[in-house]
């Protein structure tokens, strides 16, 4: 092929138009790649470095039945639905973010499996106690300098540039309210189940493949708003509160 066919080759290749022609008239969330892979929710509180770091994770993971095609963005529909397999990097984000995460969310089962892990990787070092501990917090620091969001959140919501694929991590929530409700916590096996991958708060879906609300059918409206946004809205106009009855729930026997 000569360089002028291969450039009319390429020019009528993104000359083509999206949604193809056989894909008008169907609901574009039926037929927009990025709605099936990520909902419509979007928030305010997701930055441009979340948004690239989700497209990375989607481009990077293993995808389909077969967790095949990885670093390709083809996905291998299972029962309609597309999915890939996203990695959560915990450990990593316990290593590097936990010293300077919120204490008011840091579990004591979280600060024993830390210092645990520091124990580990520094019984892995050559040198005098010294030497060991300039290591460790050598290296803390440096995979801290790739924090790419870190704000309030707690050391496992907290996120990393998404410099390398070992840096490319799923959204996951630590639910710390509930987590204090019990008192069966007393290891990371028990601490396992208070992480969530469904919340969606940060990144545009989480990685889960969760699409239950998406692909809901009938009548329904994304306003893009979230319910932290309506109480807001509620609190700012209805200043200051009080605890009256208002009468606006009622009981049937």
């Amino acid at each position: 092929m000569t360089v002028s066919n291969h450039l009319s080759a390429v020019q009528n290749m993104l000359s083509e138009h999206f949604p193809a022609n056989g894909e008008q008239g169907i609901p574009e969330d039926q037929t927009n790649p990025a709605i099936r892979l990520y909902g419509r929710r979007f928030s305010k509180d997701q930055t441009p470095v979340e948004y690239l770091a989700e497209f990375m994770l989607v481009f990077a993971s293993t995808k389909g039945e077969n967790k095949v095609d990885a670093f390709r963005l083809r996905l291998q529909p299972k029962n309609g639905q597309s999915i890939y397999w996203p990695e959560d990097q915990v450990a990593l984000k316990l290593f590097s973010f936990f010293p300077s995460s919120k204490l008011d969310t840091r579990h004591p089962v979280h600060q024993k499996e830390y210092l645990s892990a520091l124990e580990n990787i520094r019984s892995r070092i050559s040198g005098s106690g010294d030497d060991k501990d300039q290591t460790v917090r050598l290296l803390q620091n440096l995979f801290a300098g790739f924090v790419g969001v870190a704000k309030n959140r707690t050391w496992v919501t907290q996120s990393f540039l998404p410099a390398s694929t070992s840096l490319l991590a799923r959204e996951i929530d630590w639910l710390h309210s509930e987590a204090l409700r019990h008192a069966d916590i007393e290891n990371w096996d028990d601490a396992k189940k208070y992480f969530a991958t469904d919340r969606h708060n940060f990144m545009a879906r989480g990685g889960d493949g969760f699409t239950s609300l998406a692909d809901a059918k009938g009548y329904r409206v994304d306003t893009g708003l979230l319910d932290s946004d309506a109480l807001i809205d509620y609190i700012k106009k209805n200043s200051p509160l009080d605890a009256k009855i208002e009468g606006r729930v009622s009981a049937s026997q």
